[in-house]
């Protein structure tokens, strides 16, 4: 399960299953899209045993810039459940 936040993508922001997962990685590599994904710097703490929190930046430094995080949660070392938001 990824869940996104609403209008982010467009019609669906939460995606189940790998298919709808894999959909949602394949928007994030579109023209569009992936200059913001390739000029991210993250940081990622471990918050519980199951529990990731994925700090990221976009654009970081100039007039773009958005920051946002992601929280993964993994079951027998796969991601079972994902969401992302920007910060306000």
């Amino acid at each position: 399960i990824l869940v996104s936040p609403p209008g982010l993508v467009t019609p669906v922001g939460t995606f189940v299953g790998k298919n709808k997962v894999r959909e949602f990685f394949v928007w994030l590599a579109t023209p569009e899209v992936l200059p913001g994904a390739q000029s991210m710097v993250t940081t990622n703490e471990v918050v519980g045993p199951n529990t990731m929190l994925f700090r990221w930046t976009q654009f970081p430094g100039t007039p773009k810039e958005v920051k946002g995080y992601d929280i993964f949660v993994f079951r027998e070392g796969k991601i079972i459940f994902q969401t992302t938001a920007p910060n306000p």
